[in-house]
């Protein structure tokens, strides 16, 4: 291979990988996410960076095909991320228009 090839070839490479990069939706801290009660703030934080986790998707997420897409649509930029939950549930509520579950009231005893 031509030295001169390898050395466009490198460029577009590294080029491509900036658009897909700009392209990441942003990081969000989880405290930003204040939609979200504490105790379900404090579970995306304990999840921190695995990809896979025990309750994934939350339980206060009433459209888990939504939360889904929004985890498939930052896989390729997962280990760009502080905490990929916050980012996941960001996308869930704001782009994808994602619904929160009404939290039940326990029956009432007569």
């Amino acid at each position: 291979m031509d030295l001169d090839l390898i050395t466009i070839l490198a460029q577009e490479f590294y080029a491509n990988a900036a658009k897909r990069d700009s392209d990441a939706p942003p990081d969000v801290d989880v405290d930003d996410l204040t939609m979200l009660s504490v105790a379900d703030r404090k579970q995306l934080k304990d999840w921190g960076t695995a990809e896979e986790v025990v309750g994934n998707p939350p339980d206060w997420v009433a459209e888990p095909a939504k939360w889904k897409r929004a985890k498939k649509a930052i896989k390729p930029y997962w280990k760009k991320y502080k905490s990929p939950y916050s980012v996941i549930a960001d996308l869930y509520l704001g782009n994808f228009e994602g619904k929160i579950k009404k939290k039940r009231k326990g029956k009432k005893k007569s």
